[in-house]
């Protein structure tokens, strides 16, 4: 009956739907219809408005929601506009209606982001109960307020939203992923009752932690994973409906429905539809508190609202690639790889367009997605292109993001190569299950030896990857017997990656390449020399690449290198191919997409003829140049640089070791008793000068900043003495533990060795040069104004004899050939931060002879040398536009023939530091 109006709120809201509905159909211009219908849930906290209101193309954006209550509860209520207000903010709209049948308000946010009242309807505030509420009356209103929206709308004082950007943007999204604490808490009490699912957590969490260095708790992290999940798993059923009938099953998830209930649903929607990463029940995602769940429910009212049946393909296809973009960007982890970064890895790696190509790490599928879409690219069908992009990952939770990367509505009804392994355990033929798209029953295909391998390979710990991979230290025996030699296996300390890319070499076929993406600690550490050394024999290396302008993954302490291989079918010679080194002179964020699909940037790397220009800085070295500089010192991080003059300088070097002892400084082992603080009574005998940081070395010549107890006597020689100082200093600690309960004598025995007392510090460690362990933007090496210790933390130079002219040294490396030197040796860290230790300068260090200087040439470097000493070091590209500082070089570089040689040494320096502190650059 059309006079009275049912007086409960849900029922008046329905009517509300058919009204506006009614009344946009022939004259409404911006509205086009009404919706919440499958909103309204019985649940006594709603996520979304009553009302909604849709426009644009196919009714895909959202206009704005209402909120109705009787005329009992008034339109001022705070309750009722904070809940409006956070429904609008959940759906990202800039206004929202509160309508009481007496009175409406229109709320548009303003520029401060505040929502303020911007309209008030109010003709029938006469009205003051349910009873009084006239049908007819409130229908004639809302024609008066469509007529208004509609002209707001138009003037874009009310501005849609997209219910793409509804469903990916901060707003549902992150509303779901807000619930990621109570569901964390949830999965932990369910963990003490059961001990399988404790246990795959926890090795889940050994391989990803490293991923998720924003999160420490395991739990938190597999949380967000679940509630994405399922957010995706209900979005991309709906956007199913279009092309199968089967997925509108996803309608029959109410409030009644249990999560059991649900993934029954799910599986019977796989099995007529296939996409069963997608829809497949993961660990762990039924342990849902009933209020999450009821949460995710009305999710999935809403997108029933949403009509995705009615919506272009294109528009669907959209949706579902933000919808895996947000996924990614929120939970995937520092090491997900940029989409940008993605495609000009396959770029480089697939040359074969047509060929075979697989991920084995696929994680969230954006390798093998770029792969799909560089095949596209040209030309090769949709159903030729999908099936030959494999992809597989050691853990199911990744799954479901990978097949999402790879839908696209030319490949609906096409099997997915992506299934679940670990990478060390695939064989190529050996049968892999997947699963057909028309009729759900499996589909057995053999692994083929692929023409193209391409992937982001895990970073894991060494310490950790003994649990995650307990068998991979067998390759070494494999590669031993292919090779034909003992000598050609790992070291000890490689990372999991290493061993990795010899599992990939036997499933890819001759002559087919192997693109990675992995961190750069294998050109600048001792396991990578070894690394390197082996994987010559398997392999042709032909680039390495490094970035030039910021870091490949934002958020990472790990600097990362591209490296491309190809296989060698003969293992047991050195491959004779010369090898790139390029660095990337644009930042993710400057390349364009079209220049790297197009293959702008491939053709400046690789290219017949291609050389360094505005996308990249290009070296290429022969294995006998990599050599011969190997032999002077060089490591794989320096050859980034053009260091061809070095062979110029070669028989004017010497290594550093011939002329000082260099070792870590001391490891007193107890600071406390070792760096005695002021009024400690121990006689002057025994107290020696100690620099403990490099923080207090302002100039090239440094000085102690602290006090160390050194005592060499024993006990009964320091009662002969009636040193009592020494005596009480030494019973002061006797009885001592250290920070965990150890008895410091026994410890500090073990430590300082047999040759000395447990209390004493070895005089011989003393020091007169002193370098850092992490430089950053100084390099320099310090010459002691006295003779000291040095903390564990610094790296000390003992000259070996007295025959050594510390002074001329100091000088010498100090030069611009020394500062080089320090830079060469090291590689860069995810802060900038130069990575050295003591055995590179130990082994590796070299500098000019001063053995090949004369007198007179000794006296004109100290006289040039000596302004330096007066000053601060400065950072070193300040330092090499220092008048005085350019000075001492020429009469350096004179002397031993080098002048010529100056700009491109100093050219390599800044090279190699600008590439190193790069990192710091936000891209």
């Amino acid at each position: 009956m059309i006079g009275t109006v049912r007086t409960n709120e849900r029922s008046w809201a329905i009517d509300v739907i058919s009204e506006i509905n009614r009344l946009v159909a022939t004259t409404s211009r911006s509205i086009k219809r009404a919706g919440g219908e499958s909103t309204l849930t019985a649940q006594s906290t709603r996520l979304f408005p009553d009302v909604l209101l849709y426009g644009g193309d196919h009714n895909t954006n959202v206009l704005q929601g209402w909120e109705l209550k009787m005329p009992d509860t008034p339109v001022t209520d705070p309750e009722l506009i904070r809940n409006a207000k956070t429904k609008a903010n959940l759906l990202r709209t800039n206004s929202f209606v509160l309508w009481n049948v007496c009175a409406a308000v229109l709320y548009i946010r303003g520029n401060d982001g505040e929502f303020h009242i911007y309209k008030t309807w109010d003709e029938l505030r006469h009205i003051q109960s349910r009873d009084e509420v006239d049908g007819s009356a409130w229908r004639q209103m809302l024609q008066h307020m469509l007529i208004d929206l509609n002209g707001y709308l138009e003037t874009n004082a009310i501005q849609s939203v997209s219910i793409i950007d509804a469903l990916t943007e901060e707003g549902i999204i992150d509303f779901v992923l807000n619930l990621s604490p109570v569901v964390a808490d949830h999965l932990r009490g369910v963990s003490t009752r059961d001990g399988d699912f404790d246990a795959y957590v926890s090795l889940w969490w050994l391989s990803a932690k490293h991923e998720y260095r924003d999160v420490d708790d395991k739990w938190y992290a597999l949380a967000r994973l679940i509630l994405v999940n399922w957010l995706n798993k209900f979005i991309f059923a709906h956007i199913l409906k279009t092309y199968h009938n089967a997925a509108g099953r996803v309608a029959q998830i109410s409030d009644t429905t249990t999560v059991v209930e649900a993934e029954g649903i799910f599986s019977s929607i796989s099995a007529t539809c296939d996409f069963w990463n997608i829809f497949k029940p993961l660990l762990g995602e039924r342990y849902l508190p009933k209020a999450v769940w009821h949460a995710l429910v009305q999710i999935n009212h809403l997108l029933l609202e949403f009509r995705f049946e009615q919506v272009s393909p294109t528009l669907l296809h959209q949706l579902l690639q933000k919808t895996v973009y947000a996924s990614k960007r929120r939970v995937a982890g520092q090491f997900s790889t940029p989409p940008t970064l993605a495609a000009l890895l396959v770029r480089l790696t697939m040359k074969d367009k047509t060929g075979t190509m697989f991920d084995p790490c696929c994680g969230t599928g954006t390798i093998a997605r770029a792969a799909y879409q560089l095949k596209k690219a040209y030309q090769m069908p949709a159903k030729e292109a999908l099936a030959t992009v494999w992809a597989s990952d050691k853990f199911a939770y990744p799954l479901q993001m990978a097949t999402l990367a790879l839908v696209d509505p030319d490949n609906i009804g096409q099997v997915m190569r992506i299934f679940r392994s670990d990478v060390t355990g695939l064989q190529a033929g050996q049968p892999v299950s997947l699963h057909d798209p028309y009729d759900g029953h499996e589909v057995v295909e053999q692994l083929p030896t692929f023409d193209s391998i391409a992937t982001n390979l895990p970073f894991v710990q060494q310490e950790d990857f003994a649990k995650l991979n307990p068998d991979v230290d067998s390759i070494n025996e494999e590669i031993g017997r292919l090779t034909g030699s003992t000598l050609d296996k790992l070291a000890p300390r490689s990372d999991l990656y290493a061993y990795l890319v010899f599992y990939l070499w036997k499933l890819v076929v001759d002559g087919g390449r192997i693109g990675l993406i992995v961190s750069n600690a294998w050109l600048g550490t001792a396991w990578g020399t070894q690394f390197q050394k082996v994987v010559r024999k398997f392999f042709d290396v032909e680039l390495v690449m490094t970035s030039g302008k910021g870091k490949w993954f934002d958020n990472a302490a790990v600097v990362t290198n591209i490296v491309i291989l190809r296989k060698r079918p003969d293992v047991t010679s050195k491959s004779d191919q010369p090898i790139s080194f390029v660095t990337l002179n644009k930042s993710l964020a400057e390349l364009n997409t079209d220049e790297v699909l197009d293959g702008a940037v491939a053709h400046a790397l690789v290219g017949e003829g291609a050389t360094s220009g505005s996308f990249v800085s290009k070296q290429v070295y022969s294995p006998q140049e990599i050599d011969e500089f190997e032999a002077m010192g060089a490591l794989w991080s320096g050859l980034f640089a053009d260091i061809k003059w070095m062979h110029a300088i070669e028989d004017r070097l010497i290594k550093v070791n011939k002329l000082f002892t260099i070792k870590r400084g001391e490891k007193s082992g107890w600071d406390p008793m070792f760096y005695p603080m002021e009024n400690h009574g121990i006689e002057a005998d025994y107290i020696k000068p100690v620099l403990k940081s490099s923080k207090s070395i302002d100039t090239l010549l440094a000085k102690a900043d602290a006090k160390a107890f050194c005592c060499l006597a024993d006990m009964d020689e320091l009662q002969r003495k009636n040193h009592t100082g020494a005596l009480a200093w030494i019973h002061k600690f006797e009885r001592g533990v250290n920070k965990t309960g150890e008895p410091l004598i026994p410890v500090l025995k073990k430590l300082k060795g047999p040759n000395l007392h447990w209390y004493s510090m070895n005089n011989a460690a003393m020091a007169d040069l002193v370098a850092n362990v992490n430089y950053d933007k100084r390099l320099f090496i310090a010459r002691l104004r006295e003779r000291s210790f040095v903390n564990q933390r610094l790296i000390r130079f003992t000259k070996r004899d007295e025959a050594v002219d510390v002074d001329v040294c100091h000088a010498l490396i100090n030069s611009l050939i020394g500062l080089f030197y320090i830079e060469f040796l090291g590689f860069g860290r995810g802060q900038g931060a130069l990575d050295l230790s003591a055995a590179k300068f130990q082994h590796q260090m070299m500098m000019l002879n001063p053995a090949r200087l004369d007198e007179t040439q000794k006296q004109k470097i100290l006289l040039a040398f000596a302004p330096l000493l007066e000053r601060s070091i400065l950072p070193i590209l300040e330092e090499l536009e220092m008048a005085d500082r350019n000075t001492f070089d020429d009469v350096v570089l004179e002397a031993f023939g080098l002048t010529a040689h100056k700009a491109s040494i100093r050219d390599a320096l800044q090279t190699l530091y600008r590439i190193r502190m790069s990192v710091k650059v936000a891209e």
